[in-house]
């Protein structure tokens, strides 16, 4: 909403969706966070439910360095950049409607989530931001790109944002738990698989997510050479192609391997001779 009424200066927009945006500021206060220490947490009631429900919401993607498992409930760095983000958006909304008291709670919600968040997931050490808080309040400090994040929430200081981009361009380390990196989207065909198309697709579109976010608080921006942001491209289009059912086999595939051209043949005559497929048809 607010990127919408920038880029257009409709301010009927924002009384539109104002009540919208209230229930979701209503929201985070009311059920984000659980236990009252000012985090955005989740954990599943459900013993068939989501064990993460973060942008990433495979089973098995919060993990300690050592590759175990995280109990939550969780705080994941990202969510508090992304509350850090919705506050100080609406505050410029309630500004813009005359509502200055709003707007001067929110960006004082704002500011002090800003300290905490540096205060409790900032590393020295490490150089970098923790994944997260786990279920006793002690940091994870898996090395994960979930910290690029916060880069683009502003909820990052300047002076740690070169240090953050820094680590989020060093090659991905091998071993459980380190990350599957800024560069781990350049070894995503050798993996195709093994991962779904939705883990597949956020591991893409992450890289050039925080890629664009790296200018917003000073970190200086570097170049990306060509043959990166192509292999990116073809391997977003690996993707879209081997899990899209429906297109014909004659397509162009020049960007698919033998063997997974094959696997898509061997599954579309899979396909046509299924009962339930010829029923359909």
């Amino acid at each position: 909403m607010h990127a919408a009424w920038r880029a257009t200066g409709d301010k009927a927009l924002l009384e539109r969706h104002l009540k919208t945006a209230e229930g979701c500021l209503s929201w985070i206060d009311d059920y984000g966070d659980r236990d009252g220490d000012g985090f955005q947490e989740y954990e599943t009631r459900s013993p068939v439910g989501y064990e993460n429900m973060a942008w990433k919401d495979s089973g098995d993607c919060v993990v300690y360095p050592d590759g175990s498992l995280v109990k939550g409930p969780k705080a994941l760095c990202e969510l508090q950049g992304y509350v850090y983000d919705a506050w100080a958006r609406m505050a410029d909304v309630f500004d813009a409607l005359g509502k200055p008291e709003r707007a001067k709670a929110l960006r004082a919600k704002a500011s002090a989530l800003f300290d905490r968040f540096n205060e409790a997931f900032w590393d020295e050490e490490l150089g970098f931001y923790a994944y997260a808080l786990d279920g006793e309040k002690k940091k994870v400090l898996t090395v994960a790109s979930n910290a690029g994040h916060c880069l683009w929430s502003g909820i990052v200081p300047q002076e740690r944002a070169q240090r953050v981009v820094e680590r989020l361009h060093l090659p991905s380390r091998a071993g459980a738990g380190q990350d599957d990196g800024m560069d781990f989207v350049f070894r995503v065909p050798r993996h195709l698989a093994d991962m779904s198309q939705r883990r597949l697709h956020a591991l893409v579109s992450r890289r050039f997510r925080v890629v664009r976010s790296q200018g917003r608080n000073g970190s200086e921006q570097r170049p990306h050479p060509p043959e990166s942001v192509e292999t990116t491209m073809r391997t977003l289009r690996q993707v879209d192609y081997f899990f899209t059912p429906k297109k014909p086999l004659d397509e162009a595939v020049e960007f698919l391997t033998p063997h997974q051209r094959q696997s898509r043949q061997t599954r579309a005559r899979r396909r046509c001779f299924h009962p339930r497929e010829a029923e359909r048809r």
